[in-house]
C-alpha cells in the first residue's frame, strides 16, 4: 500500500493513490511498521537490451531526448541512461528518471512508450534472442 499522506489524526493517517483513492489506515497498525518516505520524487528505472551494432551513443542522447519530450517531465528531469551490461545478446541500457511520486505510474508507463517509439524512429533496433530450429526428415 503505497500513497501521499493527506492527513494525519489521533486515529487514523489517510494517503493517497496514484488514482486518487483515500486509504484510511488506522494508526495502530502503523506503530512498529517500517515506513518508507519517498518524497515528492521517485526514481524509476527502466532496463532495454539494444543489438551491440546500433550507435550506442546516439541510443544514450535519443533516451535522453525522449524522456525529456515528455509532457510534464521537461528538460530539467533528473535523467541518466548509460550502459550498464554487455552480452552476447546486445547491450543493456539503463535509465534512471526522477518523476513526481503521485503520477509514478503514469510516468513508468509513459518513458517506456517514448523510449520505445524513439528507437524505433531512430532505427535503433532492439535485441531479441536468436532460436535455430532445425527439422530433420526421416
Amino acid at each position: 500500500m503505497s500513497g501521499i499522506v493527506q492527513d494525519i489524526t489521533l486515529s487514523t493517517t489517510i494517503l493517497v493513490d496514484e488514482d486518487d483513492v483515500r486509504i484510511t489506515i488506522p494508526n495502530r497498525h502503523i506503530v512498529g511498521e517500517i515506513i518508507h518516505n519517498s518524497g515528492a520524487m521517485s526514481l524509476v528505472e527502466t532496463h532495454f537490451v539494444v543489438c551491440s551494432n546500433s550507435n550506442i551513443q546516439g541510443a544514450l542522447d535519443d533516451s535522453l531526448q525522449a524522456v525529456q519530450a515528455l509532457e510534464g517531465l521537461g528538460n530539467e528531469t533528473r535523467a541518466l541512461f548509460g550502459v550498464s551490461q554487455l552480452s552476447g545478446l546486445g547491450v543493456e541500457i539503463t535509465g534512471r528518471i526522477w518523476v513526481p511520486t503521485a503520477q509514478y505510474f503514469y510516468f513508468k508507463y509513459a518513458i517506456n512508450q517514448s523510449l520505445q517509439d524513439r528507437l524505433k524512429q531512430t532505427g535503433v533496433e532492439l535485441a531479441t534472442p536468436a532460436q535455430t530450429i532445425q527439422f530433420r526428415q526421416e
